[in-house]
């Protein structure tokens, strides 16, 4: 039994340069540090947490509490001050458990907020507890290096286990794929929507860098099987050393024109920063050596047999790798396994994703759907009085991010009106029947009832199985897009 798996573990645990490693984690906690940085402002944060006086957590998170802003607040501090730990590479591990905790209680307090690149930094936070990070460009390797100002930059005594360079180059690869696979579909390949009425509106707004042709129905298109084949065919040629530097500035340039054009946030950065993992385990060592050369500085060369045994140290037999070690590895990539599992999990579900929104999240489903929607919610009661309430009414209750999130999905429709049920109630109107009259445009389509009118929504229940009660997506391309977006002004 043994006998099978040594080869395995032996090659696993490699060891191989830590500074690829190293280099990761300050790229990943500079973006972590970036991104926590703009959301220290109690008055962002009292819009999103403390003036809203409802909320819909993200699925199966309903249990989790919503602080105070003030509480908010000093959570966002701990994550700057994790990303701090993580920069400097100080207790790695416990800063990143840390963080991990932090912002994971943060992300699912409201769905309204859900970008992928909060759940990437999540979930790459999560695997950093159990890589070993630190082991360059950190305060450990420097108070060990204090002999010589400049080792710490070269020296190859600082190792990792091969696995996990490739743990995290997986992980990469599943993000990177899946952000191709899922463009596989009619709106994408047939008329390169929701792409097309993006670039055409940022063109009118603000203008673009690549002038009119963004209105050229044929550049559209270009850019959009483009993308498909950057994801699916580049994302592999990564792993190859010919092609790997040359996709590499393809992804620069692709991820900077996607910052410029639909400001993102970090998410382009994040995945350049991400993405410098497939080169060489020592590639920033020969980049410090090059620059070292070229401003003259000297320190003392290695032997050729200390640089070896260095390298090689704990290159352990499969007797020598503990039981711990083995389990961590096991544990890293089958978490991994459930990572290439989890976005396909909307096959699971009946309907159209962009109809339904059933296993939209945690699938690296980016850049496939703009939804828009107009309409109303009546309240009947049952002493003859109606209210129709516009989505600008909404407003008394929830902010205009969550207004265009509840009412758009189907879901959050429903306890959405399960919060306005309870809301009559408090008046004294413990009997009312709330109807649906709003309807929802997919990527340009003539609006849709999302839920039939004559469906009372506080009778309906929210199944991941079954959903009965929702209107048939008419597949039907009956575009709607200039008319609404005249009109958008009075919805």
């Amino acid at each position: 039994m043994n006998s099978v798996h040594t080869p395995f573990f032996q090659r696993a645990f490699q060891q191989v340069d830590g500074a690829s490693l190293g280099i990761f984690r300050i790229l990943f906690a500079l973006m972590a540090f970036y991104n926590t940085g703009k959301y220290l402002d109690k008055e962002l944060l009292d819009y999103r947490y403390g003036l809203p006086e409802f909320h819909i957590p993200m699925p199966f998170f309903d249990w989790v509490p919503v602080p105070s802003v003030e509480t908010i607040y000093i959570m966002y501090l701990a994550l700057l001050v994790c990303s701090g730990f993580l920069l400097i590479g100080l207790c790695h591990r416990i800063a990143a458990a840390l963080y991990v905790l932090i912002y994971s209680w943060i992300f699912v307090l409201d769905a309204s907020y859900y970008m992928n690149h909060y759940y990437l930094m999540i979930i790459i936070a999560f695997m950093m507890i159990f890589l070993p990070m630190s082991n360059c460009y950190s305060i450990k390797q420097a108070l060990s290096k204090r002999t010589n100002r400049f080792s710490c930059l070269s020296d190859s005594s600082n190792t990792a286990p091969l696995w996990t360079i490739w743990a995290l180059r997986i992980k990469v690869e599943i993000v990177l794929i899946y952000a191709g696979l899922v463009k596989l579909n009619e709106d994408w390949l047939l008329r390169a929507e929701p792409l097309s009425m993006w670039l055409k509106e940022s063109y009118i707004n603000e203008g673009h860098i690549f002038g009119n042709l963004v209105l050229e129905n044929w550049f559209i298109y270009i850019g959009a099987y483009g993308v498909i084949l950057l994801h699916c065919l580049g994302a592999p040629l990564l792993m190859y050393k010919k092609t790997r530097l040359w996709v590499f500035f393809i992804y620069c340039l692709f991820h900077i024109m996607n910052s410029y054009t639909f400001h993102i946030g970090v998410f382009p950065w994040l995945t350049i920063a991400m993405t410098t993992i497939f080169f060489a385990p020592n590639w920033p060592r020969k980049i410090f050596m090059r620059i070292k050369t070229a401003l003259g500085i000297q320190e003392q060369v290695q032997t050729s047999s200390t640089t070896t045994t260095a390298t090689n140290k704990n290159s352990s037999s499969f007797t020598q790798i503990s039981f711990i070690q083995k389990a961590v590895v096991i544990f890293v990539f089958t978490y991994l396994g459930a990572q290439i599992l989890i976005p396909l999990r909307p096959l699971l579900y009946p309907g159209p994703v962009i109809w339904n929104e059933k296993g939209h999240e945690y699938s690296w489903r980016m850049k496939l759907r703009d939804t828009d929607c107009i309409g109303h919610i009546q309240i009947q009661s049952t002493l003859g009085r109606t209210w129709n309430l516009h989505r600008f009414d909404l407003l008394e209750w929830i902010n205009p991010r969550q207004m265009d999130n509840y009412t758009c999905h189907p879901r959050n429709l429903i306890y959405l009106s399960q919060f306005l049920e309870k809301k009559w109630a408090e008046n004294g109107y413990t009997d009312v029947a709330i109807f649906s009259y709003i309807k929802k445009s997919v990527n340009g389509r003539h609006p849709q009832y999302i839920i039939s009118p004559t469906k009372n929504l506080t009778k309906l229940t929210y199944n991941h199985w079954q959903l009965d009660w929702l209107e048939p997506f008419d597949t039907d391309y009956k575009s709607w897009h200039l008319k609404y977006s005249k009109q958008k002004h009075l919805m």
